[in-house]
């Protein structure tokens, strides 16, 4: 699931250096948020470890991966590609119409059905540019993540909050990690 973020903080000289909050999409979670009953995924990597939090009504899932044993972070951006193959089709209905409404002698109402199809191509093809989900992961060692946030875009406090800061906060965390390789206590 998709996830919205609440807090997004960074500061290399802190203690805990990044501090990222979420909740789960949707009206029911938003209202579940203003109660304070939402579900909430949260990460924080201090100097020692990364702490990671699910919670939701069903129950807590906590992990807690020191620095030492992480071997992967990584960030992916992931858009749908079904929003292209939508516009795609919108366009191919679109000639269709222009066509059948050209070749008949009364195909006005083609012709409008057809400028609808490409306005529609349009919007799909608005949506894809817009539509934007970002991976921030952390793995130890298995093949699956020890700890993984899916969310979108968002502003916070004037900030944008995007794959470019996820990028700084993946740098920074590598660069922290591989001082622990260097060094271990």
């Amino acid at each position: 699931m998709k996830l919205v973020i609440k807090e997004f903080k960074i500061d290399p000289e802190a203690e805990t250096f990044v501090d990222l909050k979420c909740r789960e999409s949707g009206l029911l979670n938003f209202l579940l948020n203003l109660c304070r009953l939402d579900n909430t995924v949260s990460m924080s990597c201090s100097a020692d470890s990364i702490e990671y939090k699910a919670t939701s009504l069903k129950g807590t899932i906590q992990r807690s991966v020191p620095l030492g044993a992480v071997t992967a972070v990584c960030t992916a951006i992931h858009k749908e590609i079904k929003f292209l193959l939508t516009a795609g089709a919108f366009i191919l209905a679109f000639i269709a119409m222009l066509i059948i409404g050209l070749v008949q002698s009364n195909g006005s109402g083609f012709i409008i059905m057809g400028v609808i199809c490409l306005v529609l191509a349009a919007a799909c093809v608005v949506a894809y540019i817009l539509d934007k989900t970002i991976m921030f992961a952390v793995q130890n060692g298995g093949d699956d993540y020890a700890a993984c946030i899916i969310c979108k875009p968002a502003v916070i406090a004037g900030e944008r909050i995007d794959s470019a800061k996820f990028e700084q906060v993946v740098q920074m965390l590598r660069e922290k990690v591989n001082a622990v390789h260097r060094n271990p206590r």
